[in-house]
């Protein structure tokens, strides 16, 4: 299927809002790019007879229940193991292993979690079937459901067909637990899974050394993230109306990584649209800033499957006043998307008044002062296609309609010279050259 962008839609994404149409837009073309990731790994299966077979279980989920099937195919975490396994089966045909080894080749994953995907699908759609799959390190995961578990079998059998999702005798199942819906006006469009089990859910290391997922959380910490979650979208709910319905229509899973020493730890894979990963923050404000940043990465990230906006290298170059390396121009895109969106958000905080009104009035300034630095160069920079300038300058139109609030004048005017201070003593290629 051919997905075009609307301008009024591109544009509408460039001011960070997301309405109904773009949301639809972009659930849809990632949808797509889905079934082309899962065209592509059929084709590299060639004529393996487990792939075949799990193939014809997940169609024939798709025609009892597209919506089921929906929901299993395009769950995430699943785009991260398709993803994975496309680079590991490219990987693998340009350096073949030694002949003989077997039972976790790229073949044997590609069939193994095609299979999960297809059983997960089946359970769903409620299709009467019966499939054996390995366990690996103790477990089989059924995305969008949870895990099978087993402390010495190597497989296990999945039948359907039944009420609820079947356990084999002496296994136990994990199911994936769903976080509180979203809000009093904004109820998600599907749970929101809290994912602390899928093999998946930072395939390759993650996205930085840093992004490191949690083992399964006990009772209490879920318990935390429930009110952490339930807290966090009340806020947006009451501050940001527009990024909590943006939440609701996009987000599908948040992924707990470990703790850092300090502060949080977050980020965005590409391949997982609809997915966030985060480390449980100390308060529902920092959790909602948290997703209301994620949510632009992953939606400026669908935009760029389909509209490209630059035609820049990888060469890490421009400065970035939110960072202390240089990033590519794609990052520092990226980076301006995120922080245009939080400058709207922390103001929309501080004008509630309330406990947060203070931090929430630095953050906005910092924001606010960061994006001022870097958005004008930005808008003249060479590298943007047609569509990028067209982008870029509606971004820079979002950026002078941002309120003037009285409260911020102050924390704007201290946040402006430490940026600028900060790009004095910067070594190296400075944003208004670098762009250039």
């Amino acid at each position: 299927m051919t997905h075009r962008m609307p301008p009024q839609v591109l544009r509408a994404l460039a001011r960070t809002q997301c309405p109904p149409a773009a949301a639809e837009l972009l659930a849809a073309s990632q949808y797509s790019k889905r079934l082309l990731m899962l065209r592509a790994l059929a084709d590299a299966a060639g004529d393996d007879p487990r792939f075949d077979a799990h193939w014809t279980l997940l169609a024939a989920a798709e025609r009892a229940d597209p919506g089921a099937a929906r929901q299993a195919v395009g769950y995430p975490l699943v785009g991260a193991w398709a993803a994975r396994t496309l680079r590991l089966t490219h990987h693998h045909e340009a350096h073949p292993s030694p002949a003989g080894r077997t039972g976790d080749s790229p073949a044997d994953r590609l069939s193994d979690g095609l299979g999960a995907i297809a059983a997960a699908a089946a359970l769903r759609a409620g299709l009467p079937f019966r499939v054996r799959l390995p366990l690996r390190r103790g477990a089989l995961v059924l995305p969008s459901l949870g895990a099978v578990t087993h402390p010495t079998a190597r497989h296990v059998t999945i039948e359907g067909g039944g009420e609820g999702v079947p356990c084999p005798p002496g296994c136990r199942w994990l199911p994936l637990t769903a976080l509180p819906p979203a809000g009093p006006r904004h109820a998600p469009v599907a749970s929101v899974a809290f994912d602390d089990l899928d093999p998946h859910r930072a395939p390759d290391g993650g996205p930085g050394p840093a992004v490191v997922p949690t083992d399964r959380a006990t009772a209490a910490e879920r318990a935390r993230w429930h009110t952490l979650w339930r807290d966090a979208m009340a806020l947006l709910d009451r501050a940001a109306p527009e990024r909590a319905a943006e939440l609701s229509a996009l987000l599908r899973c948040v992924v707990p990584l470990r703790t850092p020493a300090a502060g949080l730890v977050a980020a965005t894979m590409p391949d997982a649209f609809g997915a966030a990963f985060a480390s449980r923050p100390a308060t529902a404000l920092d959790l909602a800033a948290t997703l209301a940043h994620e949510i632009q990465h992953s939606k400026l990230a669908a935009v760029l499957d389909l509209v490209p906006l630059h035609r820049a290298g990888p060469e890490a170059r421009h400065w970035a006043p939110w960072r202390p390396d240089p990033r590519p121009f794609g990052g520092l895109l990226q980076g301006l998307y995120a922080h245009l969106a939080l400058a709207d958000l922390w103001g929309r905080v501080a004008a509630l008044h309330g406990p947060e009104q203070r931090v929430a009035w630095d953050a906005h300034a910092r924001c606010w002062a960061q994006v001022g630095a870097v958005l004008p160069a930005l808008v003249q920079a060479p590298e943007l296609t047609p569509e990028g300038r067209e982008f870029a300058q509606a971004m820079a139109d979002a950026y002078a309609r941002l309120p003037a609030y009285p409260g911020a004048l102050g924390p704007r005017a201290r946040a402006a010279a430490e940026v600028a201070a900060a790009r004095r003593v910067r070594r190296g290629p400075r944003v208004g050259t670098a762009l250039r």
